[in-house]
């Protein structure tokens, strides 16, 4: 339940603030993260574009992308709503404290994220009887994830 609460939607719209805002970030999250890690499909929307963008992204940029794909009906009327929504979340600059708590949390958010795919995704090598692919890909997830105090660079400094 900690974990549920933890990783929210609120916590995942700080992270593709973070990515927004530091580029490095970005870059990191963009190498070990993936959109299905995210909530649902707004949040997955902005990962995809924060990440994939070829230029950084400002809060103007972004906007335009989102009135883009509003217009290209990549976004569903009903869901318009939550994606203006998680645009006020992801544009807001993280607080300095919510800066260290994303350090401190990233490594545990993705190796959360990694483990519920890998189970939900191995329903059928259990059916099987894969047990050795099973044990490896609950084994890759329990392993993944990134020590943001161990790579070299302080990804949230100015």
């Amino acid at each position: 339940m900690a974990d549920e609460l933890a990783y929210d939607s609120g916590y995942q719209g700080l992270v593709l603030a973070e990515c927004l805002r530091n580029q490095q970030f970005n870059e990191l999250v963009r190498d070990t993260v993936t959109a299905e890690q995210f909530g649902d499909r707004a949040l997955q929307w902005y990962f995809d574009t924060i990440t994939k963008a070829e230029v950084p992204l400002t809060k103007a940029t972004l906007r335009e992308e989102l009135i883009k794909a509003g217009k290209k009906k990549q976004i569903r009327p009903e869901e318009l709503d939550r994606y203006k929504e998680v645009f006020k979340t992801v544009t807001r600059a993280p607080l300095p404290a919510e800066s260290e708590h994303l350090k401190a949390t990233l490594n545990k958010f993705i190796r959360t994220q990694n483990c519920k795919n890998a189970v939900m995704e191995s329903f059928d090598l259990i059916k099987e009887g894969k047990w050795e692919e099973f044990e490896t890909k609950i084994s890759d997830a329990i392993a993944s994830g990134v020590d943001l105090l161990s790579v070299g660079h302080d990804y949230f400094s100015e």
